[in-house]
């Protein structure tokens, strides 16, 4: 059982996607000409986005204080358990409000899921491959995103929303059961500190005049760097609550599919996370994202395919993100501080459904989201090279990624 435990996580992750992009997608349809909340304002059928992005966000910052004090496999069964209640909310809802208010849990599920396998995954594979492993898991889940996406869109009509909201309550009550029955939990306590014996303190304290100056730098740098991780990714999924909102409505109106974007960026992130890992940079990616997928937006999705260089940002910005914010913590706290770029990340979400939402209404011209989703995405582009700059000079100055670590540890202390 030991040996299938990234097997295990990472199958979980993927499960946690295709609940995630079924639900979406059902919600989105609900809101099209001929659903069953049926409505033409932006901002009423954004609203979904709204709830689940504040959900999300707060329930990162949550996820990795739990992580690291209940453990990995205590947070995934919470994610499950409060996922299992989404799908029977939704098909019973008598108002639009209600299926708003489920997106509290689906929050609460995604974050707790998603979050808790990256950890684990971690755990599993050591720092020297973080990227790899956030990129392995951002790959399944995006993957099965996609799929469920295409599943469902297939499926059409009332059909395909029962079929989605089936296999997402399915899915949950079995992750709830596979969590308790077989994950082991995968985090261990840091090793206490030796004491330090009294002539190791005096040459503690002389060298603390010299050094102090350039671990106070080193721990500002890192500070401003994730910093810089958490807005850039803000505003790159200000840009993806346009894709999920009106193009995903769009695409999926006049039949062309509403995965690719998903899809993309689950083939993208794999690669990506694996070039973090080797400092290539991947950060160009982001600026792609920024030049090209808006321009597709522009036309509103006019074909699928072009939807794919959304995605593809996406995959080259999420998994370096990530890998950009862990090494600038002591490793006992890398889960919070990935939870903290997850949680300003997914207000993203929130923002831009608000925002998107209200500019469709109000402008009445079809531009103006997909112009304000370029703003958004030229900005995060920015940020991301920001954030690296300041992380590159934060290893600088502490001597390399494990200084880094050391510094903020001894800034602790």
């Amino acid at each position: 059982m030991r040996r299938l435990q990234p097997a295990l996580w990472a199958l979980l992750v993927a499960a946690t996607g295709w609940v995630m992009g079924s639900v979406e997608l059902t919600q989105a349809l609900m809101t099209t000409a001929g659903g069953r909340f049926e409505t033409a304002s932006g901002l009423r059928s954004s609203a979904f986005l709204v709830s689940f992005g504040l959900s999300k966000a707060a329930s990162n910052l949550v996820v990795g204080w739990l992580a690291d004090r209940a453990g990995r496999r205590t947070a995934m069964a919470v994610g499950w358990l409060a996922g299992a209640a989404v799908a029977p909310m939704i098909h019973f809802a008598q108002a639009w409000e209600v299926v708003v208010a489920s997106d509290v849990l689906l929050g609460i599920q995604q974050s707790f899921c998603w979050s808790a396998g990256i950890f684990a995954m971690l755990d599993l594979l050591g720092p020297s491959r973080r990227g790899l492993a956030i990129g392995l898991l951002e790959t399944l889940g995006y993957i099965a995103i996609a799929a469920s996406r295409s599943a469902i869109a297939a499926a059409g009509g009332s059909c395909g929303e029962d079929l989605a909201l089936g296999l997402a309550g399915g899915v949950c009550v079995a992750g709830a059961l596979v969590s308790a029955a077989c994950l082991r939990e995968t985090n261990r306590p840091p090793p206490p500190a030796a004491p330090a014996s009294p002539a190791h303190d005096s040459v503690h304290l002389a060298a603390d005049g010299s050094a102090g100056g350039a671990r106070g730098g080193c721990c500002s740098a890192s500070a401003a760097a994730l910093a810089a991780c958490c807005v850039a990714g803000c505003t790159l999924n200000f840009g993806t609550a346009f894709a999920w909102g009106a193009m995903t409505r769009w695409l999926t109106s006049r039949e062309c599919g509403g995965g690719t974007c998903a899809a993309a960026a689950g083939a993208g992130q794999l690669p990506a996370g694996a070039a973090a890992d080797r400092r290539l940079p991947c950060g160009a990616g982001e600026e792609g994202r920024a030049e090209r997928p808006p321009l597709s937006g522009a036309a509103v999705g006019a074909a699928a395919g072009l939807t794919s260089l959304l995605g593809l940002g996406t995959a080259l910005a999420y998994a370096n993100l990530q890998a950009c914010a862990a090494p600038l913590v002591p490793p006992h706290r890398s889960s919070s501080a990935i939870g903290a770029v997850r949680c300003v990340r997914d207000l993203g979400y929130a923002v831009g459904g608000v925002a998107l939402g209200a500019v469709s209404d109000l402008s009445g011209r079809p531009w103006a989201a997909p112009a304000l989703g370029a703003v958004a995405a030229a900005v995060a582009a920015a940020l991301f090279e920001g954030a690296r700059g300041r992380a590159i000079a934060a290893e600088k100055a502490a001597g390399g990624r494990e200084g880094v670590a050391r510094a903020a540890a001894a800034e602790e202390t």
